[in-house]
């Protein structure tokens, strides 16, 4: 073969390569935008300066137990929505549990056998715990900060093993400074066992009752306050005041009891008769400053528990949320992947309880009361006037 032939043939490869590869493009790019990330989780700092947001996409693989989604988290500026984000790590699409401090210091993420406290501002990494082989597998799936923001509570998944317990840890030094044995530690999860002044422990499972203990992160738990007689099976709704002041809980016979904390004596019933939602599971929440005990099934229903009287009574769609701090607006929002039936649903407390409905999930209100950050219909994050009812701006998606 002659030096031109083989030149000759090398440039009908190399073209043919070309070819194929603009023939695909078209089809690769259509792939990338058939799966683009989706915000599957906001949380919004209590400061209102930043959005840390998670993305996902479902990736699929040939062995279908590998399957799975890719997501990773990222940190917004509030005061400055048109920089780029800042990427924070990979995270797991449905096992990764994010929280964010009271005082807006610190973000948390929690999967299995590994809990990781970054600061806010820069994305530093400040303590990393991971299981090593002297250590017990650990569910991190209930998480919570104190009020302080200085000690990170974590309690091992009770059937994940038995030798479960709850731990407190020093943020600033990375060291356990308590733990509570398992007999008093290993209940379900959807159950508190700190106030939110981390000053009680509930003791739940005894044949009495509900034992309450006085709480110190250093001494740990105190002899029993009293007991709250009720069986924790029975159990469909529950709440602490955001003051730690008051204690609710709801009951399949159609009632709603309140406890005083500082002498636990039963201060308040609310008879819901037709209201209840016998053994299904509620939301039941209190105001931050109003006197207002506020019950989500499928009505939201609002009372002055000074008073008695029935503020608010709505059908509601999709599960109440929260209530913003000042107790200016109250949201509720449909669970789950985001879609065209999704929809938040607002009540404006300062304008006779105004409701209004916007596309999307995974609300979050800023503390001034106005700002509503939202995964919209899209997959994107909408930023919302809720007092305008405007859409103020959508977030670029982060590349991936």
């Amino acid at each position: 073969m002659t030096p031109f032939t083989l030149k000759m043939n090398n440039r009908a490869y190399t073209i043919a390569i070309l070819v194929c590869f603009l023939a695909c493009l078209p089809n690769w790019i259509q792939a990338q935008e058939r799966v683009p990330w989706e915000a599957v989780e906001i949380l919004m700092s209590n400061d209102g300066q930043h959005l840390a947001v998670k993305y996902g996409v479902y990736v699929k693989k040939e062995d279908r137990d590998e399957s799975g989604y890719d997501s990773g988290v990222w940190i917004y500026d509030l005061d400055d929505l048109l920089s780029p984000p800042r990427y924070l790590r990979r995270a797991s699409f449905n096992d990764t549990f994010i929280a964010i401090s009271p005082d807006s210091r610190y973000i948390s993420l929690a999967e299995y056998q590994r809990l990781e406290i970054f600061y806010m501002a820069d994305n530093s990494l400040i303590l990393d715990m991971q299981r090593t082989a002297t250590e017990k597998p650990l569910d991190l799936s209930t998480i919570s900060f104190s009020a302080d923001g200085k000690s990170i509570m974590f309690l091992s998944d009770w059937w994940a093993t038995w030798e479960h317990e709850m731990s407190i840890w020093d943020i600033d030094t990375g060291s356990r400074v308590l733990s509570i044995p398992a007999v008093r530690a290993g209940q379900s999860w959807q159950l508190p066992k700190l106030s939110p002044d981390w000053r009680q422990f509930l003791d739940w499972w005894h044949n009495d009752g509900v034992q309450i203990h006085p709480f110190d992160v250093q001494q740990g738990l105190g002899a029993a306050l009293g007991v709250v007689p009720i069986n924790a099976r029975d159990v469909r709704g529950i709440a602490f005041s955001p003051d730690s002041s008051l204690f609710g809980l709801v009951i399949p016979d159609g009632e709603i009891k309140v406890y005083r904390t500082d002498t636990w004596e039963l201060s308040y019933i609310q008879v819901l008769g037709e209201h209840s939602c016998g053994g299904a599971d509620v939301t039941l929440a209190f105001g931050h400053i109003s006197p207002w005990l506020i019950y989500k099934c499928h009505q939201l229903l609002v009372w002055d528990i000074e008073t008695g009287e029935l503020l608010l009574q709505t059908e509601g769609r999709g599960p109440f949320r929260y209530i913003t701090p000042d107790d200016g607006v109250l949201v509720a929002g449909i669970r789950g992947r985001v879609s065209e039936y999704s929809e938040i649903i607002i009540w404006d407390a300062e304008d006779n309880f105004e409701m209004s409905v916007y596309p999307g999930t995974n609300p979050q209100v800023h503390p001034n009361g106005e700002l509503m950050a939202a995964t919209g219909p899209d997959g994107r994050v909408w930023i919302w006037n809720i007092k305008s009812k405007e859409l103020l701006e959508v977030l670029p998606v982060p590349r991936h």
